[in-house]
């Protein structure tokens, strides 16, 4: 795949997902402001694209980014297991054990052997919040921080969470 085809795959999908995402969000928000309706995992299925090597490791991440806001375990159990992929493949690439086939992947490689310490910043950084949202999700069911913003009405264990956070 030329990186014009990347890029033309890339947006096309990135887009569907923004625009399945905006769509679910807003008609439900129009509809009734006081119910969104989440949007399911099936509902999520455009983010996903073949896991074999139809994109490379760095840009598959910014497929499963926003997977990490999803109020839904199954797909932060998703998110735990992809997070671990997405840095065990990093490092093997860092130690020159994976095949870089283009200039993306080999300028990939090289910044993030020169910045590897900011890379352990932003591992720890993202590895912390799929933790966190993991752990809301198993808990709760659902975001407590959400709860105001969707006029949703706070449990007394999701409140007491949210007063610890402050």
């Amino acid at each position: 795949m030329t990186n014009t085809e990347f890029s033309h795959e890339l947006t096309g999908a990135f887009a569907s997902g923004i625009l399945n995402q905006l769509q679910h969000f807003w008609s439900a928000h129009l509809v009734d402001s006081s119910h969104i309706v989440v949007p399911s995992t099936q509902d999520l299925d455009v983010w996903f694209v073949d896991k074999t090597d139809e994109f490379d490791n760095a840009c598959r991440l910014w497929f499963f980014m926003p997977m990490e806001h999803a109020e839904d375990l199954e797909m932060q159990q998703l998110m735990v297991e992809e997070q671990k992929d997405r840095f065990r493949d990093m490092d093997l690439l860092m130690q020159g054990k994976i095949d870089a086939k283009d200039d993306v992947v080999l300028a990939c490689r090289s910044v993030s052997v020169q910045r590897k310490e900011e890379l352990e910043d932003c591992r720890r950084l993202i590895q912390k919040a799929v933790d966190e949202h993991y752990d809301d999700i198993k808990r709760f069911g659902r975001f407590p921080y959400r709860n105001m913003a969707l006029g949703r009405t706070s449990t007394k264990e999701e409140q007491e969470h949210l007063d610890t956070l402050k």
